[in-house]
């Protein structure tokens, strides 16, 4: 390979992405990005452009809620746990021995549940749904005995995951699959030349606000490398404008949170 290493050292290179990441922070804070988690990245090489460069297809890109979108209207009208659930589990079970609702912050399990032995609902678990807001992450453990009787001497459970999104979720005006392609597009770049060992799943939170602006944004988890972490924020800040607000079941605008995955597949 014919690219040079900009840098001479490892130590000398950590400090110039801090030196540079820091820098470019500070114009996106200028452009209204309010909080973010800049995570430096010891292995973080810049290399010159060459033609026998070799770029990381499999780079990935994603947006939505944190997890498997349910509005707030199915769970306030909601009275049996299948109603949430897919068919698929649904279809595996004969009865439950247990079945708890528990609320999920920083992505870890609270104490905040509820738990019940049915399918049907119970009203301490319709009274704690009946608290959650817009972008509340819950899950359902489900312990059950299968109709697949070679596994009921097994443990059996599912945990699916769930985020509470507005009837009419916040949009990308030209679609989803446009913002990933002009994602991928402006990050091509970055993706030259990657130690695949480094590179991890990341997730970048934000909200779109009533008249469509971004703000908030903020990094949760880092790919690894903070020169795509950083232009990745500013790739994201630049779509503000370009966003239909969500609405609510009565029709009005909402903000929304939604997250921005990339880097590695991963939860």
């Amino acid at each position: 390979m014919k690219n040079r290493i900009i840098s001479a050292t490892a130590g000398v290179l950590s400090l110039g992405l801090l030196a540079f990441g820091f820098s470019k922070w500070d114009s996106l804070r200028m452009k209204g990005v309010k909080s973010t988690k800049i995570e430096p990245a010891i292995f973080n090489y810049y290399f010159e452009a060459g033609a026998d460069d070799n770029e990381y297809t499999d780079f990935f890109y994603d947006m939505g809620s944190r997890f498997k979108g349910i509005s707030k209207s199915t769970i306030q009208n909601a009275s049996t746990i299948s109603e949430m659930l897919d068919q698929q589990e649904i279809d595996q079970v004969d009865s439950y021995k247990r079945v708890s609702i528990i609320i999920l912050k920083n992505d870890e399990q609270t104490d905040i549940r509820e738990s019940g032995y049915t399918d049907k609902l119970t009203e301490s678990q319709l009274k704690l749904f009946s608290t959650f807001t817009y972008s509340t992450n819950f899950l359902i453990r489900a312990d059950y005995i299968p109709k697949d009787k070679s596994m009921q001497d097994e443990f059996n459970s599912f945990t699916p995951h769930f985020t509470v999104v507005p009837e009419k979720q916040a949009e990308y005006v030209d679609g989803k699959d446009a913002l990933l392609t002009y994602f991928g597009a402006r990050n091509k770049k970055n993706t030259k030349n990657l130690d695949i060992k480094m590179l991890r799943p990341a997730k970048m939170y934000f909200t779109v606000t009533t008249e469509g602006k971004i703000t908030d944004i903020r990094l949760d988890y880092s790919c690894g490398y903070s020169n795509i972490d950083i232009d990745m924020i500013e790739l994201l800040t630049n779509t503000s404008g370009k966003w239909t607000p969500a609405q609510n079941g009565k029709g009005e605008k909402i903000e929304q949170e939604l997250v921005v995955s990339y880097g590695m597949v991963g939860c």
